[in-house]
Parts: C-alpha cells; sequence; structure tokens
C-alpha cells in the first residue's frame, strides 16, 4: 500500500510524466506516469494526497480543498495484466 501527498508534477525534456510525493512516513518519492494512459497525472493536482494498494490498479485521492475524495481506475499503455509491470511505475 502506498500513501503520500503530491508535492510537484512536471513533464522533463523527453517529455515523461513524472509526480513527486511526500510519503506520510517523511519519504520523498518520484514516480513516473509515462504510460500511464486513463489521464491520471492530468487529474492529479499539487496537494492531492493518493492511497493506492498494492496489486490494485485503483487510485484514491483525496483533495481536501475541494472536498473531493475519489477512485480512479489506472491504465498502462501495452499493459499485460502483470502486476509487476505496474509495481515499476509505483514504487511500492
Amino acid at each position: 500500500t502506498y500513501e503520500g501527498r503530491v508535492l510537484d508534477k512536471y513533464i522533463d525534456k523527453r517529455y515523461y510524466e513524472y509526480i513527486t510525493l511526500m510519503e506520510y512516513y517523511k519519504i520523498k518519492t518520484t514516480i513516473s506516469m509515462d504510460l500511464e494512459i486513463s489521464g491520471l497525472y492530468d487529474y492529479i493536482k499539487v496537494g492531492d494526497s493518493l492511497i493506492k494498494k498494492s496489486g490494485e490498479m485503483q487510485v484514491r485521492i483525496i483533495r481536501e480543498s475541494e472536498n473531493l475524495d475519489t477512485i480512479y481506475q489506472m491504465q498502462f499503455n501495452n499493459y499485460t495484466d502483470d502486476w509487476e509491470d505496474e509495481e515499476v511505475f509505483w514504487v511500492l
């Protein structure tokens, strides 16, 4: 399971999408969103809290500024139902 707050979002010079999160136990993690194709990167805002359970393709997004608490279904380009692929992008 992963829980953290989004500190930053950026697209690098190769146009890869990344989000930087502060995990609740004070560890910074940068996650590549490059192969995620459902639009999650665009939906996430700095300050959102993300909760993702290991082995699941859903992310709970809590946005206190808008009183939002929702579940977002992730999709990956060329996803093969191999959970190890998903783990690479979520560093769990």
